[in-house]
């Protein structure tokens, strides 16, 4: 006699969650608002890189641009600052972040305090 088990139940299937009814793009532009609400606007902004890390955790990059720099000499005729030619941009601040399935931030690290 063979005794097999018996198949599986089929699983039942996924059901959308009610608290997911926001888009990534739209949790990711909701994040970007908080940011510049809490950290202030940077004189030179470029852009905001809002990047999904898993779950509801996301990276937040704040982007500014570098004005050219001129070389500077001291009294000596010694180079005191890197002469640059062109601009460029820089990651002025950068947060990991804990998010709301509706794009609330939940917890930041480091903690986002007004800066600009």
């Amino acid at each position: 006699m063979n005794m097999t088990a018996p198949p599986p139940e089929p699983a039942e299937p996924i059901k959308a969650n009610k608290t997911q009814t926001k888009s990534v793009e739209s949790i990711k532009a909701t994040i970007c608002s908080q940011i510049l609400e809490r950290l202030g606007r940077p004189y030179h902004l470029f852009k905001i890189d809002t990047g999904n890390v898993g779950g509801d955790n996301y990276r937040v990059n704040v982007w500014c641009e570098t004005p050219p720099k001129e070389t500077v000499k001291n009294a000596d005729g010694m180079i005191t600052q890197e002469a640059c030619l062109v601009g460029g941009y820089v990651i002025s601040d950068s947060f990991y972040i804990k998010a709301s399935p509706e794009g609330g931030i939940v917890s930041s690290s480091p903690p986002i305090k007004k800066k600009y």
